[in-house]
């Protein structure tokens, strides 16, 4: 479940503001739409824009939308995201679910350097530091923010960097898996049914958060021992990306026959490939670092045999029993892999799936989000117990 389909269910959503970033105005500007069955206050804007002006225009924004849907109180608006949390009314009650990692922390933990290339360059890390140090900086001083926090780790840092614990409260992340209609394609489908085992992750990009070359090495490692597995890897934009060429290149000539590369999978075709790999599949996520890690949860409530990486900074390694983690080392990786030899996959996904299953719900989603939510409205305004969210995206 969703948080928007959350709060509907609550009977307290009141719409969605989506944020497009448009270089050629110079004022905001509301459109209001009714994008898939929502109602959307659609605003354009920049960076380059005066402040006050974007603050008044999210304004009128909410108060549109709490009109339009005829529900009556203060808004509360949900963000996505910090980066506009600047931008952001001071009368308004907000809550935020941190996302993406730290970069004060990853920074702490590997380097500036290393951080810089895992946000893609120098002038990305420092834009995404300046717009999180900003977030932190108003949940701290506005008596009216909250946190809805989906990993420990975040809400850690948050009262390390001074941010009250009486704004933040935990919720189960809601795992969504699609429905059972999908099918996988015919060519990654044949990686599948060779009788063998496939190891294999899925990311959206290939980059250092990541860590898939680690995977690749293992794979190497194994096919020099004469350890008969399938190698599949799906991520990036496209089948022409750097990152994946590099990953290729990793692989030698004498075993390119057992390596599969390509994009990214949608949602759904990743939710199809789960069901079709339980039998033969692996799914193992070597990440350095994970907010949370929704693949490695959705693989595992998909009752894929999963390993991941076990890290203080992979959130989601919590949620798995010890023996389907391993320390982000080849070797380590390797003797993992090799346990596994003969084993049933689809009892072993089973056993998985019930461990984790006790731990990540729907229901238990929507208990924490309706007591959160419930209590961030009693803070926000003790008089008025009806604040009703506008949640806020933000489209590139």
């Amino acid at each position: 479940m969703s948080i928007a389909q959350a709060f509907k269910s609550m009977k307290v959503f009141c719409g969605l503001i989506l944020y497009q970033r448009d270089e050629t105005i110079n004022e905001p500007t509301i459109t209001i739409q009714v994008i898939n069955f929502n109602l959307c206050a659609i605003l354009a804007f920049n960076f380059n824009m005066n402040p006050p002006g974007v603050e008044k225009a999210i304004s009128l924004a909410a108060g549109t939308l709490m009109k339009d849907s005829g529900l009556e109180g203060t808004p509360m608006l949900y963000h996505q995201t910090d980066t506009l949390l600047e931008y952001h009314p001071r009368d308004l009650p907000f809550c935020i679910t941190h996302h993406a990692p730290f970069h004060r922390h990853f920074a702490g933990v590997f380097s500036e350097a290393l951080a810089a290339h895992a946000y893609g360059d120098a002038d990305k890390a420092e834009h995404l530091a300046r717009k999180q140090e900003v977030g932190i900086k108003l949940l701290k001083h506005r008596v009216n923010g909250h946190v809805l926090q989906i990993s420990r780790l975040q809400g850690k840092l948050l009262l390390s960097y001074g941010v009250n614990a009486a704004k933040i409260r935990e919720i189960c992340p809601s795992i969504q898996l699609s429905s059972s209609s999908y099918h996988v394609e015919s060519e990654i489908a044949e990686v599948f049914n060779t009788g063998g085992v496939t190891l294999f992750t899925a990311v959206a990009r290939v980059d250092y958060f990541k860590n898939v070359d680690l995977l690749v090495d293992v794979a190497v490692a194994l096919w020099s021992q004469n350890i008969a597995v399938r190698l599949f890897i799906a991520g990036g934009a496209s089948m022409d990306s750097t990152e994946l060429h590099e990953l290729s290149k990793k692989v030698p000539r004498q075993f390119t026959r057992y390596a599969t590369f390509r994009s990214k999978l949608s949602r759904t075709s990743l939710h199809a490939l789960f069901r079709l790999a339980k039998d033969s599949g692996v799914f193992i996520c070597p990440s350095r670092y994970e907010t949370l890690g929704v693949t490695p949860l959705e693989a595992a409530l998909s009752g894929v045999t999963s390993l991941i990486a076990n890290s203080s900074h992979v959130e989601a390694s919590r949620y798995f029993p010890e023996r389907f983690r391993f320390q982000p080392v080849k070797e380590e990786l390797c003797q993992t892999i090799l346990n596994l030899q003969g084993r049933n996959l689809a009892s072993l996904g089973e056993i998985l799936r019930l461990h984790v299953e006790a731990q990540v719900s729907d229901q238990r989603f929507r208990m924490d989000l309706y007591d959160a939510w419930a209590e961030f409205s009693m803070q926000s305004k003790p008089m008025d117990f009806h604040h009703f969210p506008c949640q806020g995206n933000e489209l590139a």
